[in-house]
């Protein structure tokens, strides 16, 4: 099929007709000739080809998982989506079911997603979003899944351990959370300190996700995949000092008592007094 393009060769600089001269007409203006404006087109034609096939060839997976602020998930395998087996439960969660895992397959040919003038467009990617997170956390605990997270953990793309004794030693984290969508963000595990926290600041955007993207068992199964990850030396416990000399607990518990037993006097003594002064001023109202 022909196509017009936007060739403004010897144009008159005083002609103020806006509208594009195509091949076809300059070739019959003379300006070149019909083999010419062919081999034109046909070069155009097969850059503008190579580049939308290059476009066409990646899927919606790798754009997504390639988008600025989404680099912290992994790429799921085709095949584990399209068995619906692994995707069971899935359906009562996620609105729009169909279109969305049909955006995330590639196989929804109108392209909902990213279209301006589609008024459910942004529902619709949040919903291909929010089911491409929960199968992720599903994928995150199988072999291949595990081996895409040892990638980027190596990477340390989730970061480094905010404990001053693990961050020393560069101790690297896993993503956490829970297994039901809507209850929490994403948090980061350290296998060094065993404690878990708030994504640093280096990675901020990870903080945004639900935790049901990555669910609760894939960092320790993680962990129990490849054993060498787990640190052979432990976090030293921060120890309270006071002039160098270590603070024993009983003497904390032994504060704590003394200021618990400090603030029950104050109670009762300003009840004593409230009782004193109710009973001064009854006594004032009788005389």
């Amino acid at each position: 099929m022909y196509r017009s393009y936007d060739i403004r060769l010897n144009r008159d600089p005083n002609d103020d007709d806006d509208l594009p001269i195509t091949l076809e007409d300059h070739a019959d203006a003379g300006g070149i000739g019909g083999n010419q404006a062919q081999a034109v087109e046909s070069e155009y034609e097969s850059g503008r080809t190579s580049d939308e096939e290059d476009e066409e060839d990646i899927t919606w997976i790798e754009w997504f998982c390639n988008t600025q602020g989404n680099e912290y998930f992994i790429e799921v395998d085709e095949d584990y989506i399209r068995d619906s087996f692994n995707l069971t439960g899935l359906r009562d969660i996620v609105p729009y079911y169909d279109i969305a895992l049909n955006t995330i397959l590639d196989l929804d040919e109108r392209s909902y997603v990213g279209r301006a003038n589609d008024s459910r467009s942004s529902t619709i990617e949040n919903s291909a979003k929010l089911l491409y997170g929960l199968i992720q956390a599903r994928f995150l605990i199988t072999n291949r899944g595990l081996e895409a997270l040892h990638d980027k953990y190596t990477a340390s793309a989730y970061g480094i351990c905010p404990n001053a004794d693990c961050e020393a030693a560069r101790q690297a984290v896993l993503p956490i959370g829970r297994d039901q969508p809507y209850v929490s963000t994403v948090k980061v595990y350290c296998p060094r300190c065993n404690e878990i926290y708030h994504p640093p600041s280096q990675q901020a955007k990870l903080a945004s996700f639900d935790g049901a993207f990555f669910g609760s068992s894939a960092a320790h199964m993680f962990i129990m995949m490849y054993p060498h990850f787990q640190p052979s030396t432990a976090a030293r416990p921060y120890e309270p000092t006071v002039y160098g000399f270590k603070v024993h607990y009983s003497v904390r518990d032994m504060i704590r008592q003394l200021y618990a037993e400090r603030q029950q006097r104050l109670r009762e003594g300003h009840a004593g007094l409230s009782l004193s002064a109710a009973a001064a001023a009854a006594a004032g109202a009788h005389q």
